[in-house]
């Protein structure tokens, strides 16, 4: 997974806020256990806790996954050879809409995430959009179905970011 700097600080900024937040849980739970009932029944307050719990757990899991495979990457700093669409390039496409039969021109950059910026066609690598240009070189034609419609994607040009 490619990511910009300030993405993957964030992601360790998380990942700190959640172990910080499981142990506050412990004292909590067994306050929750010696003061109000028993652990399984009629005790909201600990099942509450429980739950909690469980879904930091998992999102622990899951951020902790996504930073040992980031790759940290500066959009600017990526060589390119500009003979495909990959990572850090600018893709000028011609966007045809089957459905309503239109055409309009596109740049779309393709971004590490944590530097997307949709307004401006920034897109992460791992959009549906981006990722159906991946690899894709100058007039391969790309078909998608998007909620606006059935398009016809053409790479018309190439280059670096």
């Amino acid at each position: 997974m490619f990511v910009t700097r300030s993405h993957y600080d964030k992601m360790s900024e998380d990942i700190a806020k959640i172990q910080a937040r499981l142990e506050a849980i412990q004292p909590e739970k067994a306050d929750a256990y010696e003061n109000c009932g028993d652990a399984w029944h009629d005790n909201p307050y600990y099942s509450h806790l429980l739950g909690e719990e469980r879904g930091l757990f998992a999102q622990l899991q899951e951020l902790t996954a996504q930073i040992q495979c980031a790759t940290i990457v500066d959009a600017g700093a990526e060589p390119c050879d500009c003979g495909c669409v990959k990572l850090c390039t600018r893709v000028l496409v011609r966007e045809t809409n089957i459905s309503k039969g239109t055409e309009r021109a596109r740049e779309i950059c393709i971004v590490p995430i944590g530097a997307e910026d949709i307004a401006a066609d920034c897109l992460p690598y791992v959009a549906p959009y981006a990722a159906a240009l991946m690899g894709k070189e100058i007039g391969d034609v790309v078909e998608m179905k998007l909620p606006v419609g059935e398009l016809e994607i053409t790479i018309v040009e190439i280059k670096k970011l």
